[in-house]
């Protein structure tokens, strides 16, 4: 959900944005991909173990949940009223920046786990080719929770991009104190959710067969350093 609400806020309010980092989210609307009916039904399940185990396998790689038993505050806040849960579904499900994501103009990374099948990792490809200018970066293996499990490798993509000064509301030059970069901490059905990104820029629209496409062809030609093949 916070990756839908930062799309909207740079687009919407670029002089308030530096920098934009978009992190396992989805264009939204006719255009983004939508996950599997099988990969939505354990979020609309939250609550004590062991009914989490489907959704922890959908954030997490089997090998890091072997060595980390929780607690895993990525899962949502089960004290969550049930209006609540239905509004924040309602709301993300509705979201549609397609017609908005030519509009940003801050520097933007995307990134998302290349095995994410709660947010499908073709949104990824769509995001970057849509944002005039946008980065790529897939993390092998990476799961929704892929800012947690693999933080060494997605926090230094945060910390390395590049910014634009933002502009005070009402200025019509750089202010001091002002935004400089936005690096998205939501709040994923209440638990802090923390997104990163990076790498190549594309040029061009493209439909989500193209885009997965693309998608494909570069990972095969440019895994990232360290990465097994």
């Amino acid at each position: 959900m916070g990756g839908r609400v930062a799309q909207q806020l740079a687009a919407r309010h670029p002089h308030r944005v530096g920098a934009l980092v978009l992190g396992c989210t989805s264009p939204g609307g006719p255009h983004g991909v939508e996950r599997a009916t099988t990969s939505a039904e354990p979020w609309r399940r939250v609550g004590p173990e062991p009914r989490d185990r489907p959704l922890l396998e959908l954030m997490y790689t089997p090998r890091w949940l072997a060595s980390h038993p929780g607690p895993h505050h990525t899962l949502g806040d089960p004290d969550m009223p049930a209006h609540a849960r239905r509004h924040h579904l309602a709301a993300s499900n509705r979201h549609n920046a397609w017609d908005l994501l030519p509009d940003i103009s801050a520097p933007t990374l995307v990134v998302h786990g290349t095995d994410d099948l709660l947010n499908p990792t073709a949104n990824a490809p769509l995001l970057a080719d849509r944002i005039p200018g946008a980065r790529l970066h897939l993390i092998p293996e990476g799961r929704h929770a892929y800012f947690e499990e693999f933080r060494t490798h997605a926090g230094p993509l945060v910390l390395g991009l590049p910014h634009q000064r933002a502009h005070a509301v009402g200025t019509p030059g750089p202010a001091s104190g002002c935004v400089t970069r936005v690096v998205e901490a939501a709040r994923h059905t209440g638990a802090r959710c923390a997104r990163f990104a990076e790498t190549r820029a594309v040029q061009g629209a493209a439909t989500p067969a193209t885009a997965t496409a693309r998608w494909a062809g570069r990972h095969r030609r440019r895994p990232p350093p360290g990465a097994s093949p």
